[in-house]
């Protein structure tokens, strides 16, 4: 049996601990669990991204009262990155407050979740729906705070030869889910 040093910081105080072979496994398994929800997200993003603007014009083009839909479309779009610098600091925070970044994941997995959700069910609201649409935006923008989370744990699960890889696979994934999306 071969036995790793792998270098962690679950505590302000960098520790050195051994891992074994089924110890480095499971590492590994929660990194691709963390590369495919990076992946996820990004296609969500992308998929969304191209069909907003006809579904708001679906939504509320006949809206007399709607006059500038391309103004209120950059503000959809907007809505998202607005979400996810809000979001990012307090999920990062939670998860060191917790020393883990499960709760906040499994939150913004939550969060995502009900943002798409409520995106797909704009139709069943009564007009206007256009600021319902910018809401659910604005809130799946928030889930995205799943990103830092998982550049977090990437940095965090690696060892120092391993970590630039790392953090290159989460960023990749995410943009292989931007390409793939549209």
């Amino acid at each position: 049996m071969t036995i790793e040093r792998l270098y962690i910081w679950e505590t302000d105080e960098p520790q050195y601990v051994l891992e074994t072979p089924e110890d480095k496994r499971k590492r590994r398994i929660s990194l691709l669990v963390v590369y495919i929800t990076a992946f996820s997200f990004s296609l969500g993003f992308s998929i969304v991204l191209t069909g907003v603007f006809p579904y708001l014009l679906q939504l509320d083009g006949s809206d007399p009262t709607f006059t500038e839909p391309k103004v209120f479309f950059g503000w959809v779009v907007a809505s998202f990155p607005l979400g996810q610098l809000i979001a990012s600091p307090l999920a990062g925070y939670v998860g060191k407050r917790f020393g883990t970044i499960r709760i906040p994941l499994f939150a913004t997995l939550f969060l995502f979740t009900a943002g798409m959700v409520f995106y797909a069910m704009l139709g069943a609201i009564p007009p206007p729906r256009r600021y319902w649409m910018l809401g659910s935006r604005f809130v799946t923008g928030m889930a995205a705070a799943t990103v830092a989370l998982s550049l977090s744990y990437a940095s965090q699960a690696t060892t120092e030869a391993e970590r630039t890889t790392g953090i290159s696979i989460v960023n990749f994934s995410q943009t292989i889910g931007f390409m793939i999306g549209p």
